[in-house]
């Protein structure tokens, strides 16, 4: 349920209230503006006023009723004294002055306004950032891609209607009031009628804000869901060419397009009611009060077509902030689905973030040890893993082996820290991960995946990410272990060749040996191989796996893999089956049993004999 309270202590409106605490000046300068804006507007008013009785009436000037001028005698004086064209010409002048001095005050305004929503936006969009990659990796990966981007991308849009909505709101407040004043002034009655109006447009805005915010929020996550599909479609093109799911892919997008159509067009009817209203009332206002204007006014002053001329200017100005204000609201409650959105992603209480505490891990000296732990990805859902417990030691090299879905990569996640154990306890010699700061363990642990993920950056950048000095001879060696150097000093620019987006200008095979180079360039305690020479031929698998043999000396390998033979020389196979360890030891041992492994060990074989 919506509450006031809730509203004000939301995420995106603490950010605000910091931004503007923070840049307090500069919404000085903005409501300053404001004010001088009005006070402009509202004494052109009085120079017409002024200007239309000098030429509507053949008596002397009297200033006796003419509000501020009385304020000023030596002015009330003066317009007395002249003639009465220079009179006029002076009235004119000061009306133009008057006028300048407003378009320099809104310019202003609207600039300061603009350099705040700048300031927002960098401060929330940043927050934003810093509040995903904050996230757990757990936390991050229950949402879609599309949907995270949309969040960082949809803040610009957000603020800068936010702010710039409730500065013209700001706006116009302090020029209803100037207006105010000036019809008040004139006349009580008619702005009674003004009053009568204002109350008509409230009643007209109350009907149609709450079904204008239900259709913003539907059109937002619609939004978001297109974006979504469209996102993953360009993120699978590969898939969708391969398995002729082209037209499939399209259907879908056109569908939730249609959708959002539907919902776009009902909005655009409500959306457009309140300004049609609002524009007609003023009209039908005005012609009434013209014809009862003559006997307020008249009785009142003695002077009617100044009082007339000046009260329906001031009243067709106030209608058009009145209609402005409609127009505000309806634009903010438009908004309100992207700021809900932001909400959504910046609310911490939902959330679970990477522990910013910790012991500082600095060198492996024992080794890894799994106490019965069990994974599952979600409450309720069934393990991954069961009752592990697993010892790894220190520089030594072991490999995990089983079927798909038997829980392989997952036991190296947790390794990493990416995911908590749902029970049980992981050790770094004697010390749980879950006291470690898992940001100084994470800088000793070198991944190498099946999907290598590389940044749209040269192969130096990709290859020395994270490190602050890297010498070339260093990153040179990594390459050519990982029998990289080869092919890379075979581009035309080397080491400085822009990969491309996720390294796609590369082959498979070449990603891998760059993701195996930079994790090797990083001399890692831990090193994990995840389907790391899925993708290469058998010579540069064995250039691989003659480097390893010499890493292993300095550091802890854990290896995953399929093809068996990449693996029959580590010190310890774990081979897992339906999340459980169904038996471990080293390649001899496992084959002397006669079970799985050797099984596994049996078919591969048969396999490669009919390929080759």
């Amino acid at each position: 349920m919506f509450t006031l309270e809730k509203y004000w202590k939301s995420p995106v409106n603490y950010l605000v209230f910091k931004a503007a605490k923070d840049n307090w000046k500069l919404l000085a300068i903005n409501l300053t503006t404001n004010l001088f804006e009005s006070f402009s507007e509202g004494a052109t008013f009085g120079v017409i006023y002024l200007a239309v009785t000098l030429i509507s009436s053949d008596k002397a000037l009297d200033t006796s009723h003419l509000g501020i001028i009385r304020w000023v005698p030596s002015l009330a004086t003066a317009l007395a004294e002249l003639p009465r064209d220079r009179a006029f010409l002076l009235m004119l002048a000061l009306a133009v002055g008057l006028q300048a001095v407003m378009s320099a005050s809104k310019y202003l305004n609207m600039v300061t306004a603009g350099y705040f929503a700048a300031r927002l936006r960098a401060t929330i969009t940043g927050f934003i950032h810093e509040q995903i990659l904050s996230m757990t990796y757990a936390c991050a990966s229950l949402y879609k891609v599309g949907d995270l981007v949309n969040y960082a991308n949809s803040a610009d849009q957000a603020v800068r209607i936010q702010v710039e909505q409730i500065n013209i709101f700001c706006v116009n407040l302090f020029l209803t009031l100037a207006y105010l004043i000036v019809l008040v002034y004139i006349s009580p009655w008619l702005f009674l009628a003004s009053c009568i109006l204002a109350g008509v447009l409230l009643i007209v805005q109350k009907i149609i804000l709450p079904k204008l915010t239900k259709s913003a929020y539907a059109a937002e996550e619609n939004s978001v869901s297109v974006s979504e599909q469209i996102t993953e479609n360009i993120q699978g093109l590969r898939l969708l060419h391969s398995f002729s799911l082209l037209n499939e892919a399209n259907r879908q997008v056109n569908e939730k397009l249609f959708k959002l159509e539907s919902i776009l067009k009902r909005q655009t009817r409500i959306y457009n009611i309140a300004p049609i209203v609002t524009s007609l009332l003023p009209v039908v206002a005005i012609a009434v009060i013209a014809a009862f204007s003559i006997a307020l006014i008249s009785s009142s002053s003695g002077l009617v077509l100044p009082g007339l001329i000046t009260f329906v200017l001031a009243l067709q100005r106030f209608s058009t902030r009145l209609g402005m204000f409609s127009s505000i609201t309806n634009i903010l409650a438009e908004n309100s689905g992207r700021f809900r959105r932001l909400n959504n992603i910046l609310r911490k209480d939902d959330k679970q973030f990477i522990k910013a505490d910790g012991l500082e891990f600095k060198n492996l000296k024992h080794g890894i040890s799994f106490k019965n732990v069990t994974f599952a990805y979600q409450e309720n859902f069934t393990p991954v893993l069961s009752n592990i417990c697993l010892e790894m030691k220190a520089r030594t090299v072991t490999a995990l082996v089983g079927h798909s879905g038997s829980g392989k990569s997952t036991l190296a996640d947790l390794v990493i820290g990416l995911y908590e154990p749902t029970s049980g306890d992981i050790l770094v010699d004697g010390l749980s991960t879950g006291d470690l700061d898992l940001s100084s363990w994470r800088k000793h642990i070198g991944v190498v995946s099946q999907d290598s993920f590389l940044f749209n950056a040269s192969i130096r950048d990709n290859l020395c990410i994270g490190l602050s000095q890297v010498d070339e001879l260093d990153m040179t060696a990594a390459a050519t272990a990982a029998n990289a150097h080869s092919f890379i000093t075979a581009l035309p620019e080397g080491y400085d060749t822009v990969v491309g987006e996720r390294g796609f200008r590369l082959s498979g095979g070449q990603r891998q040996r760059l993701a195996l180079a930079r994790a090797i360039l990083r001399k890692p305690q831990i090193l994990i191989l995840d389907e790391a020479t899925s993708a290469l031929d058998s010579e540069s698998e064995l250039h691989i796996k003659e480097a390893l043999e010499e890493i292993k000396q300095e550091c802890t390998i854990l290896v995953v893999a399929h093809r068996l033979s990449t693996i029959s020389t580590a010190d310890k196979i774990v081979v897992l089956d339906q999340g459980k360890i169904a038996e471990s030891g080293t390649h001899k041992e496992l084959l002397k049993r006669q079970g799985l492994y050797a099984n596994y060990w049996s078919l591969q074989s048969q396999i490669s004999k009919i390929v080759n």
